[in-house]
C-alpha cells in the first residue's frame, strides 16, 4: 500500500519555539527496521527507572504523559537513525535525579538529559499507520519550503543544528486501529536567505 500524501494545508510554522527538556535513552546506530523493537520495551525501561527513582514521580515531572522519539541523524540509504526514546519534562532534571537514574538503568543504555534548543519548527500532524512515517516525513520536509513561501528548510541532523522528532498521543495497544494512530512530527527549520 502507497502512503498517503500530505496536506500542505496542515504543515505549521512555529516561530521562537521555547526550548524543551527531554530525558531518554539513545541508541546511535539503529536499524530503521528494528525501531519499533526498541521504541516498546525502552519506553517500559523508562517507566520502571522513573518509578523507582524518589522525587522522580511520573504526573509532576512528565510534560505530557506520552512517550516521544527524537531523531538526531537519518541515514536512509544505509537504514541507519541515531534515535533517542523518552519523555518530555516540565522542567530541566535535577543532577541528583539523574545520577539515580543513570544508577538504576546502568552502563548498557545510554540515558541522554537534552534540552532541545529554542528555534522555528515545522509541525505536521499525521493520522495513519506507523509504517508510512517515513514516507510522510519525506514530503514534510520536502513541503516545508513552498509552505513557507521559501523562508525556511527542515534540518534534522544535530550535527546540522537540528532535530526532529515524534510525539505519539495515542497508543497503539489501546488504539487497535491504525489507521487512527496519530503522530505528531516537528522538525527545526533554519532560513532559506
Amino acid at each position: 500500500m502507497q502512503a498517503p500524501t500530505i496536506d500542505n494545508t496542515q504543515i505549521t510554522i512555529l516561530r521562537n519555539e521555547p526550548e524543551r527538556y527531554f530525558i531518554g535513552i539513545r541508541n546511535r546506530n539503529l536499524k530503521l527496521s528494528e525501531i519499533g523493537k526498541f521504541f516498546g520495551p525502552t519506553c517500559g525501561l523508562l517507566y520502571q527507572t522513573l518509578s523507582k527513582v524518589e522525587g522522580a514521580f511520573q504526573d509532576k515531572l512528565l510534560a505530557k504523559p506520552y512517550p516521544i522519539s527524537i531523531y538526531f541523524d537519518v541515514s536512509g540509504q544505509e537504514n541507519f537513525t541515531d534515535l533517542a526514546v523518552g519523555f518530555f519534562l516540565k522542567e530541566k532534571l535535577s543532577d541528583n535525579l539523574q545520577q539515580k537514574i543513570k544508577e538504576i538503568l546502568g552502563e548498557e543504555h545510554e540515558f541522554i538529559n537534552y534540552t532541545i534548543p529554542s528555534t522555528n519548527y515545522g509541525h505536521y500532524r499525521y493520522i495513519g499507520p506507523y509504517k508510512h512515517l517515513g514516507d510522510i516525513w519525506g514530503q514534510f520536509c520536502q513541503n516545508i519550503e513552498s509552505v513557507s513561501n521559501n523562508q525556511f528548510k527542515a534540518i534534522w541532523k544535530e550535527k546540522d543544528g537540528g532535530i526532529s522528532w515524534e510525539e505519539y498521543p495515542n497508543d497503539p495497544r489501546q488504539e487497535q486501529d491504525e489507521n487512527k494512530l496519530i503522530t505528531e512530527l516537528y522538525t527545526a527549520l533554519t532560513t532559506t536567505q
